[in-house]
């Protein structure tokens, strides 16, 4: 998952919703002010959330697990094939989230699983290519496979 700044002390201030984490930038923020870097990773450590003056958000939007570190692709041939079917963006739910919280600390600082729970019983439209689509996709715990453009067995 990406991170990207939307509040830093005075030695990335002019990073503002730049990526810090998940992108080949990284390394260079890295490398160029390796103390500021890991100020603004690091969760406060008492807390548990971010430190005072620092504010970390996951990337939203496909792009965002399309790859990191650049040239690692992870989802970029699943979205590519995906787009080819015509699906995008608002055909699809990409659920991002801040990796170095836990659980608790989801909930408790971005109403994470709250959000992502409405999210996913809000009634859509199926997708004309799909066999499957709205609430009843994903009515157990564990989702099936969801055929697209295909026959399902």
């Amino acid at each position: 998952m990406q991170l990207e700044v939307w509040k830093a002390k005075a030695c990335m201030r002019n990073q503002f919703r730049q990526r810090i984490w998940g992108e080949g930038v990284m390394l260079q923020k890295m490398l160029l002010n390796p103390g500021c870097w890991l100020e603004h990773i690091m969760l406060n450590q008492s807390s548990g959330l971010d430190p005072d003056g620092i504010k970390l958000r996951a990337a939203t939007g496909l792009r965002a697990l399309e790859s990191l570190v650049g040239a690692y692709t992870l989802w970029g041939a699943l979205v590519r094939n995906a787009a080819q079917l015509g699906y995008d963006e608002s055909s699809m739910l990409m659920a991002t989230y801040d990796w170095r919280l836990g659980f608790e600390a989801q909930e408790e600082r971005d109403h994470y699983f709250s959000k992502l729970k409405v999210r996913h019983h809000t009634p859509s439209a199926p997708h004309p290519r799909t066999r499957l689509g709205g609430r009843h996709v994903c009515a157990r715990p564990v989702c099936a496979c969801v055929c697209v453009g295909c026959r399902c067995p």
